[in-house]
C-alpha cells in the first residue's frame, strides 16, 4: 500500500508536494476508512483531490503515471527520459525532477525515489525497514555512480551480481528497472507493486477489449453485473457475440463432427477471431403484455456515456476487492459522466466492502457532494491550488484547525464553495465576456 508520494519540479509542481496517506493524529476515523495492521499507524484507504480547473490535480496523476512508466517500461539506449520540469521558472528547467514513494508491502516498508533530467538519472535511492532499523540498500549519484549496500543481498555472490547490474545500468535507465530486466529477486516485490498493483485510469479512458475481459473472467463479470444493477442502469448482465462470418468458419471447422454444442461452436470461433471481434451485448429486461418478461440486448452504442464510464471502471474497481493484493487505483475525474449520487454510491460501496482488502482509491473530482465528514475523514480530503508564481500547492483539510471545521458541521460543501479552504476558481466579471442577448446591440 502507498503511504506517501512526493514530487518536486514536475509539471506544475515547482516546490515539493507531498500526498500522505498516513492517518493524521487527532482526526477521528471509522474502521472502514483505514488499513490497520499489527498496531502500526493507520493508513487511509481513500484520498480525494479537489481544486479548480488548471490547478494541477491531473498533473499529480500524470506525475505518478510517468514514474510508473519509467520504472516498469524503462528507456531504450539514448532515449530521452521525458521528464517535464516546471516551465514558468527558467531556473527550474535545468534542475532535475524528483519523485519519491513510501510503500508498505507485507511487513516491509520501502522508501524509493529518483531524480532525473531529460538526459539522465541524476540520483536514485532505496531504503528498507523490516520493523527494526531502516537500512539503505543502494544509492546513486551522477558523480559517484551506484553504490549497493551489502545488506541488499543474502550472500557475497548475490551482492556481486547486484553490483554487476549496477555497473551495466545506463545513464537514462533506473537501477530498479535494470534489476527487473536482469531478474534480480531481491527487489522483485517492489517492482511488482508498480507493475501489478498500481492502476491508473485517465479521464475518459476505456478498457481495451472489454468484451474479452468480461467473457474470460467470471468473477469480474459477476462484479460488473452487480455494479450495473446497483447503479440502476437497467443492465442485468452481459452477452457476447462474434460476427456472422466467424460462425460459418467455425461450422466448417467442426464439419466432421456429427454434433457439437454451442460451447464447442463458440470455442471454435475463437480460433478464427481477431482482437476486437467479440461484441459485448448489454442485457435488459422488457415486460411483456401477458405479465412475463423478455431479455433484450443492447449494443454499447445504445448506452449512455455515464453507463459506459461505469462499465469501464468496473475492472479496476474489482481489483480493489482482492484481499490478497495491496492495490492502488488512481482515477482522474472519478465523477466524469456520472451522477453525483452514483459517484457517492461507488465510494460508499468501496468503503463498506467487507473482508481484509487493503486496496486504496485515489481520485480527482469536482463533485462537492462528497465533501461530507460522515463519508470521508478530514485527512482524506485534499486541495490543489495555484500559487502566484503559477506553481501548484497541495494540502489537506486536516491542516485546518478543528474548531474552524466544527463551525461547518454539516456545511462543509458550502464552506468549500465559499472559498474557506481555497482551491476554487476566482472568476472575473461576467460582463467582460461581452455576451449580448439576442436582439440587443
Amino acid at each position: 500500500m502507498l503511504l506517501q508520494f512526493t514530487v518536486e519540479n514536475v509539471l506544475s509542481f515547482k516546490e515539493q508536494a507531498v500526498l500522505s496517506l498516513l492517518a493524521a493524529p487527532g482526526v477521528p476515523h471509522a474502521p472502514a476508512q483505514l488499513i490497520q495492521r499489527d498496531g502500526a499507524p493507520g493508513v487511509l484507504r481513500v484520498a480525494a483531490l479537489y481544486g479548480p480547473n488548471a490547478s494541477g490535480k491531473s498533473n499529480l496523476f500524470k506525475a505518478l503515471a510517468f514514474a510508473r512508466n519509467l520504472i516498469v517500461e524503462g528507456r531504450r539506449p539514448k532515449q530521452a527520459i521525458g521528464v517535464q520540469p516546471f516551465k514558468l521558472d527558467l531556473g527550474s528547467w535545468a534542475k532535475p525532477s524528483r519523485f519519491e514513494f513510501e510503500l508498505m508491502l507485507d511487513r516491509t516498508r520501502w522508501s524509493y525515489g529518483f531524480a532525473a533530467t531529460a538526459q539522465r538519472v541524476e540520483a536514485e535511492w532505496l531504503f528498507r525497514d523490516d520493523g527494526g532499523e531502516e537500512v539503505e540498500w543502494f544509492r546513486r549519484s551522477a558523480e559517484d555512480g551506484i553504490t549497493v549496500n551489502p545488506a541488499a543481498a543474502r550472500d557475497t555472490e548475490r551482492l556481486q551480481f547486484l553490483r554487476f547490474i549496477a555497473e551495466g545500468t545506463r545513464a537514462e535507465q533506473l537501477f530498479l528497472t535494470e534489476t527487473l530486466e536482469r531478474n534480480a529477486a531481491e527487489l522483485a516485490p517492489l517492482v511488482a507493486w508498480f507493475r501489478d498493483e498500481l492502476t491508473l485510469v485517465e479521464a475518459g479512458e476505456e478498457v481495451a477489449e472489454l468484451a474479452g475481459v468480461l467473457a474470460s473472467n467470471q468473477g469480474l463479470n459477476a462484479f460488473a453485473a452487480n455494479l450495473m444493477r446497483s447503479a440502476n442502469t437497467g443492465i442485468t448482465g452481459f452477452g457476447f457475440q462474434y460476427p456472422g462470418h466467424l460462425y460459418e468458419s467455425a461450422k466448417k471447422h467442426l464439419r466432421d463432427q456429427s454434433s457439437y454444442t454451442m460451447s464447442e461452436l463458440f470455442s471454435a470461433m475463437t480460433l478464427f477471431s481477431e482482437p476486437g471481434d467479440l461484441v459485448l451485448l448489454l442485457q435488459h429486461i422488457a415486460p411483456l403484455p401477458d405479465g412475463r418478461s423478455a431479455a433484450v440486448s443492447f449494443g454499447t452504442s445504445e448506452e449512455s456515456d455515464g453507463t459506459l464510464r461505469l462499465l469501464h471502471l468496473a475492472p479496476a474497481l474489482h481489483r480493489l476487492q482482492d484481499p490478497t493484493a495491496s492495490s492502488l487505483l488512481f482515477v482522474d475525474e472519478l465523477d466524469r459522466s456520472l451522477h453525483t449520487l452514483l459517484t457517492r454510491h461507488i465510494l460508499a460501496a468501496f468503503l463498506s466492502a467487507s473482508g481484509p482488502a487493503a486496496g486504496q482509491l485515489l481520485f480527482t473530482t469536482h463533485d462537492t457532494n462528497l465533501l461530507d465528514l460522515t463519508l470521508l475523514p478530514r485527512d482524506s480530503i485534499w486541495f490543489v491550488e495555484k500559487a502566484p508564481d503559477g506553481g501548484s500547492t497541495l494540502y489537506s483539510l486536516a491542516e485546518f484547525k478543528g474548531d474552524q471545521l466544527n463551525q461547518l458541521t454539516g456545511k462543509l460543501e458550502r464552506g468549500y464553495l465559499q472559498g474557506r479552504f481555497g482551491a476554487i476558481p476566482f472568476l472575473g466579471d461576467p460582463a467582460r465576456l461581452d455576451w449580448t442577448p439576442e436582439g440587443e446591440e
